[in-house]
């Protein structure tokens, strides 16, 4: 019996030893992954809390009342943040993650872009076609390459006041022959970023599709990417989740807040809130969801193939001086939402009630920034905003590649917005624009 106890010992001793050194084995490695990774989330979470600093910063300045701030990587959200109020006036809302913007121009190619791609994907319209084509008396010169380009000719808007004085409001068939009038008046070719380009390319999809454009995008672009909060007129039960923007003016005394109805005055005023320059409301989530796709084109099936996000996400053969893809900004003097650093091959696009997008596909990252900036007045401003947080997402993500914009994390200040650096080799090599930023700034110290 003295002896079964005795081995019994021994054998519980040796199970002791064996956990105690697999207890101490599991705690050096546990170590060894926070030497390697630690630094890095210290990097990340330094680069976090300047964004909230900005953010908040912006909205004690009376830039914004609030603002949703979104990054996305590889294919999940890594960050998903709200700040302030989505409403001030006349009551106080505070903003959630979940509150549903007003896009604004950001509509163009998250909405009317996509959905001329499923068209394209179909081959029920080529972007070498001629808008005449589908659009009869339209300038036969220009094509639906030169829409998606902004390189048309068209002019830039209208005036939406005077448009319903000649036609009556919604008027959207009046507005289109307008606009077809308006073809005519300046050869394609040079860059003009114009709505009238995207309100055409509405008309096109609905003439080839038969839909309306906001129940062709519900059906073809928002169902197959799951996006169940974004919509082209929005339903009266998402009132309370929808940031209102701006308290307008209508008559010689009266005012009216729009909340659920778009801001932009043509897309409201003519086209009903149907409209391919703006219209379309999401969240920060659903926006998310549409660039997890964008970024995952050749794992995850959507609404297009791998092939046509590639051709929709290039600047096409022919178009370089006007630096846009086909729907997106990319190198265009547009795409400050870039901020300095972000890849030569990122697109981006922004909306005029202070919402922006922004992709890097060599970081597999992108940067979603909504905010309401016209509420209850058109007077905040996102520029600089969107820079900064741009920038500091980029560090967060550093690349290194001669072929990129990039700057070392331990070289950068957040208001150094504008310097470039390339790589050549192995030494860094600024850019004389960035030489004369340089010199400007420390010509201020």
């Amino acid at each position: 019996m003295t002896d079964l106890t005795n081995k019994t010992k021994e054998i519980l001793h040796l199970i002791y030893i064996k956990s105690k050194t697999k207890y101490i084995a599991l705690t050096i490695f546990v170590i060894i992954l926070s030497v390697i990774f630690a630094p890095a989330a210290c990097a990340a979470n330094k680069w976090l809390v300047q964004i909230d600093s900005l953010v908040s910063q912006a909205i004690v300045d009376g830039k914004i009342p609030g603002a949703v701030v979104c990054i996305v990587h590889d294919d999940s959200i890594s960050y998903l943040r709200a700040y302030g109020n989505r409403q001030v006036y006349p009551t106080t809302a505070p903003m959630k993650t979940n509150t549903i913007f007003d896009l604004a121009s950001l509509s163009k190619p998250t909405g009317t872009a996509m959905s001329v791609m499923v068209l394209y994907e179909r081959g029920q319209l080529d972007f070498a076609d001629h808008v005449s084509k589908y659009i009869e008396g339209f300038n036969d010169t220009i094509t639906i390459a030169h829409l998606l380009t902004h390189t048309s000719g068209l002019p830039a808007y209208l005036n939406a006041e005077r448009m319903k004085q000649l036609y009556g409001a919604p008027a959207p068939d009046s507005l289109m022959q307008h606009i077809t009038n308006l073809s005519h008046n300046n050869a394609p070719g040079s860059f003009r970023y114009s709505c009238l380009n995207f309100i055409t390319l509405q008309n096109i999809v609905e003439r080839v599709s038969g839909m309306m454009l906001k129940d062709f995008y519900a059906r073809e672009v928002a169902t197959p990417l799951h996006l169940t909060s974004s919509a082209y007129c929005p339903p009266q039960s998402w009132r309370q989740r929808i940031a209102p923007t701006e308290n307008i003016k209508e008559g010689r005394s009266k005012y009216r807040l729009l909340h659920g109805e778009v801001h932009d005055p043509l897309a409201r005023v003519m086209n009903g809130g149907n409209s391919g320059n703006a219209g379309l409301f999401s969240t920060a989530e659903d926006i998310a969801r549409l660039c997890i796709f964008l970024l995952n084109h050749d794992k995850i099936s959507g609404p297009i193939s791998a092939a046509t996000v590639e051709k929709m996400t290039t600047i096409p053969e022919g178009f370089e001086a006007a630096g846009r893809t086909l729907g997106w900004d990319s190198q265009s003097d547009y795409n400050g939402c870039l901020g300095a650093f972000f890849s030569s091959k990122s697109i981006c696009h922004t909306g005029y009630t202070g919402t922006s997008l922004a992709i890097d596909p060599e970081r597999r990252m992108a940067l979603i920034i909504l905010t309401n900036r016209v509420h209850p007045k058109d007077k905040g401003g996102v520029g600089k905003l969107r820079s900064e947080i741009a920038n500091c997402v980029a560090m967060m993500y550093p690349l290194r590649d001669e072929s990129l914009r990039y700057i070392k994390p331990y070289d950068c200040k957040i208001d150094d917005s504008r310097p470039f650096i390339r790589w050549r080799g192995t030494e860094p090599t600024l850019s004389k624009s960035a030489i004369r930023h340089r010199k400007k700034l420390l010509s201020r110290k």
